[in-house]
């Protein structure tokens, strides 16, 4: 297990670096990464796949890890998808998650003012366990494969947490990473910007095989600021600082793996993945709710940034078990 978490220490950027319009207005500066609730830590490593009730374990943690995951307000009210009990109910996980990725369960928040709602995902993997997802999750070669994204680039090495909150096991490693991303096409007419953004990392791989893996932006440094004022994309072009690319306004992304044994004694991953993304735009853009703006965001946010990222991460297993 430990093994393969130092594979994936890279940057994990394919679970979810591409949910561009899920957000596309500015915010306040993002603040540090929001711990994980300790009763959510809890369950989590309480929780045993040979014979625990996975609902109620959904139940118990996604609507809490949901409210630090995406910033949500209290009692956020949620516009699409749900009713949540319903979703992570047993027949929903016994047959709603095997769905294309387009029909899987998906909930979004309520659009808040000054941003675009937060959102939600949903899926199984079928005869892969979480160490091996998490594998695959942090590869960058499967992140570049996404369309949207131009290039990511290591900004902090490595580092291994010598105590974590998540208990006795626990290996709970941080790291950072640049990242930058141009817009969907018909972006421009909304006032989007191709984006870059800075951001810190953790993984967690628990003893009983529940992994997390989250981002979350930041400020640059000076020093980073410098080093990527002029970059290389994937595709040989250069990249500017403020130039081609602009800063995201808020970028936190958060994977929870879970692992599942089915009455054949099979395992599979349960995969949760939050994404709340406000991308740069230009001067004097502005959120009108109910806009025909934030229309087209939210849907193309939808396939962009919880649908494909899904898609991509299924083919890739598909492939490497044939």
């Amino acid at each position: 297990m430990t093994h393969l978490l130092r594979r994936c220490l890279t940057p994990c950027v394919i679970f979810g670096i591409i949910g561009l319009g899920l957000g596309i207005f500015p915010s306040p500066a993002s603040a540090a990464m929001p711990e994980v609730p300790a009763d959510v830590v809890r369950t989590l490593r309480e929780y045993r796949h040979e014979k625990g009730d996975l609902p109620a374990l959904l139940q118990a943690v996604v609507p809490k890890l949901a409210q630090v995951a995406l910033d949500l307000p209290e009692n956020a009210a949620i516009e699409k998808g749900g009713p949540v009990p319903q979703i992570l109910g047993a027949e929903t996980v016994k047959t709603g998650l095997d769905a294309s990725p387009g029909s899987l369960p998906v909930v979004i928040y309520r659009q808040e003012v000054g941003r675009m709602p937060a959102a939600w995902i949903i899926a199984r993997y079928k005869r892969i366990k979480p160490a091996q997802v998490l594998e695959r999750l942090c590869d960058p070669r499967g992140a570049l494969k996404h369309p949207l994204v131009d290039q990511h680039i290591e900004v902090a090495g490595k580092k291994r947490r010598e105590s974590s909150g998540w208990g006795e096991g626990a290996v709970h490693t941080d790291f950072g990473s640049f990242l930058a991303l141009h817009m969907p096409f018909g972006a421009g007419m909304f006032g989007m910007r191709d984006t870059y953004v800075v951001g810190d990392s953790e993984s967690v791989l628990l003893p009983n095989g529940v992994a997390l893996l989250r981002y979350h932006k930041r400020a640059l440094s000076p020093e980073e600021r410098a080093r990527f004022a002029s970059f290389e994309d994937k595709k040989g072009r250069t990249g500017k600082l403020d130039d081609t690319h602009y800063e995201a306004g808020e970028y936190m992304l958060t994977s929870l793996l879970i692992p599942e044994r089915d009455v054949f004694g099979y395992e599979h991953t349960i995969h949760i993945y939050f994404a709340r993304i406000v991308a740069a735009t230009k001067p004097g853009t502005q959120l009108k709710p109910g806009s025909g703006m934030a229309g087209w965001a939210a849907v193309r946010g939808a396939r962009d940034g919880l649908v494909t990222p899904i898609k991509l991460i299924r083919d890739e297993i598909e492939r490497s078990q044939k």
